[in-house]
């Protein structure tokens, strides 16, 4: 089941707070466009959110190859917005940095 939360923030660590908060409800988010988190059902805490500003765009060559690295290590590419990009890892007990 989806849910479809609209909600701005201005402070991305206190989104990154709520996203990981979200996720402890057992909440994962799939998706992200202006103000609208789309969220589906998963297991409590089974996911750590990172918010992280790029250099360019996410379609651009330079971040591709940043998030294809990043893809390498267990992190996964959810959404972005501008330069802004949505990343998660399985929370495994080590941070996520």
């Amino acid at each position: 089941m989806k849910h479809i939360v609209r909600k701005a923030y201005w402070d991305y660590e206190k989104e990154e707070n709520w996203l990981n908060e979200m996720s402890g409800k057992g909440l994962q988010l799939s998706n992200y466009s202006w103000c609208k988190y789309t969220f589906s059902e998963g297991e409590r805490g089974e996911y750590i959110y990172r918010i992280e500003l790029l250099d360019h765009y996410a379609s651009h060559p330079e971040s591709q190859a940043y998030l294809r690295f990043l893809e390498e290590g267990g992190v996964e590419h959810v959404a972005s917005y501008q330069r802004w990009v949505y990343l998660r890892k399985k929370s495994s007990g080590e941070p996520f940095e």
